[in-house]
């Protein structure tokens, strides 16, 4: 590994660092955001009346009078959780590989470790990136109460 090594004397700047952080705390809030989505939708199983007041409660109808709810208010949730993707998935996009040589460092890395996890991440992340990008464009569009004209 010591062929990989670059010495620098310059000071290191902690930017790196705190977008790290700042991915990871993202991280954390889709992973609960996902995991609070499957309970919700599990309700589905309870029947259509468990499912309906859910939905009437994700759509705020406690504070109607009518208690129709606020649809928007679905919509305003899935733009808060469609930035936080996209914000995400611009602080991953820097951590692509650029180059033969950083290719070749991580094929050499993955060979010494043996991590399917690894592997894993490497050969599905651009597609689990499409799909979620693609969800999240159709939950807008169906959360907007009249839709995109």
């Amino acid at each position: 590994m010591e062929s990989y090594t670059i010495e620098s004397i310059k000071k290191k700047s902690r930017l790196p660092a705190r977008l790290d952080f700042l991915q990871s705390g993202t991280g954390l809030v889709l992973g609960l955001f996902v995991w609070v989505h499957i309970v919700l939708d599990a309700s589905i199983i309870l029947g259509p009346r468990a499912f309906n007041w859910v939905s009437k409660n994700m759509e705020l109808a406690f504070l109607s009078d009518t208690g129709h709810g606020y649809p928007i208010a679905v919509f305003f949730a899935v733009f808060i959780v469609f930035f936080l993707f996209i914000v995400h998935a611009l602080l991953g996009i820097r951590k692509f590989l650029i180059s033969w040589k950083q290719h070749r460092i991580i094929k050499d890395q993955m060979a010494m470790m043996r991590h399917q996890d690894t592997k894993f991440m490497v050969y599905t992340g651009p597609d689990r990136f499409y799909y979620a990008f693609c969800r999240s464009c159709s939950s807008l569009h169906h959360a907007y109460p009249s839709g995109f004209h």
